[in-house]
């Protein structure tokens, strides 16, 4: 996946319900980054709880499909961004 002139590592992630940024990609792609309206918890795959302060709005397209979608911002190591299922 492409972001501006940066390359990114994306996992399509039908079991997730999250759409998930990794810190690395906020910083490689230099990319903003906003408060969350309504920061949360998310257990882990390693069940360590992390809390949801913030998210990044990054637009999308995936052949004719486009849009912008709503990332939030955690650290992880699996990918840059995880686009989970509506």
């Amino acid at each position: 996946m492409r972001c501006g002139e940066a390359l990114m590592k994306m996992v399509i992630d039908g079991g997730s319900t999250t759409n998930v940024v990794a810190e690395a990609a906020v910083k490689h792609g230099h990319l903003k980054v906003e408060p969350h309206p309504h920061p949360f918890k998310v257990a882990w795959v390693n069940k360590n709880h992390l809390i949801v302060t913030h998210r990044c709005k990054i637009s999308i397209q995936i052949g004719g499909y486009k849009d912008e979608v709503s990332y939030d911002f955690l650290q992880m190591d699996v990918a840059h961004i995880l686009l989970g299922r509506p």
